[in-house]
């Protein structure tokens, strides 16, 4: 979806890649859910309103029986040592009241049942949802890595793939360079001899070959903490080739330069 020079967005689409069977996947698992979301729809509204309704009745009932028994009950035992009424009776008062509250509460839980549902039948319902949901999940989260957006804000410097060619995920040639070009970087080899003359911030001059007389100012952000084999090499029959190099980093901000030209630097050395 880019071309060379292109300036995108951190975001914008860079590629997509061939993803049909990915998006069947993924509408197959939408359609799943939506199913498991009606079934458990279905279970917690599997007893009819009227039943509900009569249900709520009942319990309504059986809790208002069991207060008459209870304060039946209390009024006999505060008589029982009067001598009012026997011991017989305020045991069988009891065993009333007992046995109402005993039905109420069993009228109560059948009114609960109802109104939730069959309590392992819906939540056999909510875990058939819950897999069906991840499983849009994985599909979707797959589906996207066939997409390949920008990490950051850049420019397209090259793109190493045409449409309809093959690509294998994972390998070692990258679909595409991008990098961001606002602010350019010049990566100096310094040969072992001049590390003790360099001044670790100080100022420098690019030049390079196709621009002869235009100079470029820059400022020396990272030096390296070792040292390395060179990075470039000039051809020049007189070149030392096995010698250590330590490598530089100068910022040119927005030098009118191409990425990967190769340049030469002056460095500032230190004040003697």
């Amino acid at each position: 979806l880019v071309n060379e020079g292109m300036f995108v967005s951190g975001g914008d689409l860079l590629v997509e890649l061939e993803s049909g069977a990915e998006r069947a996947a993924l509408a197959a698992a939408e359609a799943e859910l939506v199913s498991a979301q009606l079934e458990l729809r279905r279970v917690r509204g599997s007893v009819r309103s009227a039943d509900v309704t009569a249900l709520r009745r009942e319990a309504q009932a059986a809790a208002r029986r069991s207060e008459l028994s209870q304060a039946s009950y209390k009024r006999l035992q505060s008589t029982v040592a009067a001598g009012g009424v026997s011991v017989e009776e305020a045991d069988r008062a009891l065993a009333q009241a007992e046995q109402d509250a005993f039905t109420a509460e069993a009228a109560q839980n059948r009114l609960l049942s109802a109104e939730s549902g069959r309590p392992l039948d819906v939540q056999a319902a909510q875990a058939r949802v819950d897999a069906a949901m991840a499983r849009r999940d994985q599909a979707a989260a797959l589906l996207s890595l066939k997409r390949i957006v920008a990490p950051s804000e850049g420019e397209i410097l090259e793109v190493l793939y045409n449409v309809g060619e093959y690509v294998q995920p994972g390998g070692v040639e990258p679909l595409l360079v991008m990098g961001d070009t606002r602010s350019l970087r010049a990566r100096i080899d310094v040969d072992e001899r001049d590390i003790d003359v360099l001044k670790r911030d100080g100022r420098a001059i690019i030049t390079v070959d196709a621009l002869p007389g235009v100079q470029f100012e820059g400022q020396i952000v990272e030096v390296a903490r070792r040292m390395g084999r060179k990075n470039v090499r000039s051809d020049e029959p007189t070149e030392r080739i096995d010698t250590k190099i330590l490598e530089v980093v100068v910022d040119l901000g927005e030098a009118d330069l191409i990425v990967g030209q190769r340049v030469m630097a002056y460095l500032e050395r230190k004040e003697e």
